[in-house]
């Protein structure tokens, strides 16, 4: 037991004689280790270790597949899609129809909780070039999006937070 993820599995060849028994909605009984192996082989289920501080160790009797299934699919809903980050790169000079496509393809990453960057990246000499009207976080921003600059040129997005 070792590791969390792995619990001890008893069978017949276990040196323990006697364990104290948890069943869900009862409380503990002290039973051997032979009578918990038969009440598992009637239900096709395993006596796995919960606790070992004890001299008996404190055991369920429990479907071991099922609760691996749930393990991976509880596994699977905590890797969130917040640690995947979205980068969406665009030019000073973008069209606004094109814009408005990249900016709803960073609502819909956003919506389903994955974090997104914007990258403005200039070509040689361009940003000397540009007008102050064609900011891209001014033009970003009348689409209800809110811009955090992390670092030059790259913005995190976000959404604003709804008001009930």
């Amino acid at each position: 037991m070792n590791n969390d993820n792995k619990k001890e599995v008893l069978t017949e060849q276990s040196k323990i004689k006697e364990i104290w028994l948890v069943e869900e909605g009862k409380n503990l009984n002290l039973i051997t280790l032979k009578e918990a192996l038969e009440i598992a082989f009637l239900t096709d289920d395993s006596v796995v270790v919960l606790s070992k501080k004890d001299d008996i160790p404190v055991c369920k009797i429990i479907d071991i597949s099922a609760e691996q299934y749930l393990r991976q699919k509880k596994h699977k809903l905590n890797k969130s899609s917040a640690s995947i980050a979205k980068k969406i790169k665009i030019s000073p000079n973008i069209d606004d129809a094109d814009l408005e496509r990249k900016i709803n393809m960073c609502k819909t990453f956003l919506e389903k909780k994955y974090t997104c960057f914007l990258q403005v990246y200039y070509k040689r000499g361009l940003r000397r070039k540009m007008n102050k009207e064609e900011n891209i976080p001014l033009r970003v921003i009348k689409y209800g999006i809110i811009l955090t600059e992390s670092k030059n040129n790259l913005y995190l997005l976000s959404l604003p937070k709804n008001k009930k």
